[in-house]
């Protein structure tokens, strides 16, 4: 049979402290605290959330009014539309001061497109500019170009807004301003 080791090889054998593993389950035991931390943490936001998508959503029912049953009668034409005077003067100053004029959808897209032109040949001579002085120059022409562009594009929704007051037709209008957006968000 083995023999117990003696007394003597004991102590001089050298004794390892398990401090590596103390730490690394004190590591382990706080990053487990925090993961709980964190998940209470969440589980109280996505709380308030629901609570907050839950009152929305009876405030809307609440302000939603119950539909009524209605006679089987055809409805009464709307009144013609008619203009405020007040706001038709001022309509009529801010077109005189863009300078408006009742020029044609096609001629206000050609203007359109000239000044989108004048901005992209603007913009390709600030590229291309060497020095202070003509960078400088290629700027002050880029903003000329974009000015007139915004004033080509205001001068094109007067006359659409104007438009829809002589007529009263807002489809028109509408389709008028849809065919100069595409040269105006340049």
């Amino acid at each position: 049979m083995a023999s117990a080791p003696s007394t003597a090889t004991l102590t001089a054998m050298p004794t390892k402290k398990p401090t590596g593993w103390i730490i690394l389950s004190c590591v382990l035991a706080l990053a487990a605290v925090g993961l709980g931390v964190w998940a209470f943490s969440a589980q109280s936001d996505a709380d308030d959330a629901q609570a907050k998508l839950e009152s929305a959503e009876q405030a809307v029912q609440a302000a939603t009014p119950a539909p009524t049953t209605a006679p089987e009668s055809t409805p009464a034409p709307a009144p013609e539309a008619t203009p405020d005077p007040a706001v038709q003067e001022q309509f009529d100053q801010i077109a005189a001061d863009l300078g408006a004029t009742n020029a044609s959808v096609e001629q206000i897209q050609q203007d359109l497109e000239a000044a989108a032109a004048k901005v992209s040949d603007a913009a390709q001579a600030k590229e291309d500019a060497s020095g202070a002085l003509d960078t400088a120059r290629a700027e002050i022409e880029e903003a000329q170009a974009r000015f007139e562009l915004t004033k080509t594009c205001m001068l094109g929704t007067v006359d659409a807004l104007g438009a829809a007051f002589e007529t009263g037709g807002l489809n028109a209008a509408v389709e008028e301003l849809q065919t100069l957006a595409t040269n105006c968000t340049t």
